[in-house]
């Protein structure tokens, strides 16, 4: 009667919808994880019940023949539920990929993509989520390559609070 569509049971509809872009690029040489600047989002749950579906896209180089490890922190601790197990370094996403030479490494450069569905924080706070990222012995540049500035890429997190 009053016009509004109800349904009654909304389980799994999408309630809100937050992403970030990071247009600029970034690079760090330090051998261990660094918070990518100016990559992170925050959300507020409607419900403290609601989960959170979190995508990351992330363009990168890097200047050698190494891996690159990223992991996702929700304010300022890792969440360890979404890295991977049985491994030396367990992460969220890791690149390892050995081109020809370093020389082929620094022109090249990659898209990685992962998404997951958890629970978050068990309230209706904002909560701030983020990248970290490193590559052994190397150079890591979000949004290029190493070789040059010439070519780049966006690199982003999308997050949907999904109705439990």
């Amino acid at each position: 009667s009053d016009g509004k569509v109800a349904f009654p049971n909304n389980t799994g509809n999408i309630l809100q919808v937050v992403q970030t872009f990071k247009k600029d690029s970034f690079s760090t040489s330090n051998n261990s994880l660094t918070e990518i600047t100016g990559f992170n989002v925050s959300i507020a749950k409607t419900s403290a019940s609601n989960k959170l579906l979190i995508t990351v896209d992330i363009g990168y180089g890097r200047s050698g023949r190494d891996s690159t490890e990223f992991v996702l922190y929700e304010d300022s601790s890792e969440l360890t539920s979404v890295n991977s197990t049985g491994a030396t370094n367990n992460r969220f996403m890791t690149d390892y990929n050995h081109l020809g030479d370093t020389t082929a490494e620094t022109y090249s450069w990659y898209n990685i993509s992962k998404t997951v569905l958890i629970d978050g924080q068990n309230d209706t706070s904002s909560h701030t989520y983020k990248v970290y990222a490193h590559s052994n012995a190397v150079t890591f540049y979000l949004n290029r390559r190493s070789y040059s500035y010439s070519e780049g890429t966006t690199s982003s997190i999308t997050i949907m609070e999904v109705a439990a």
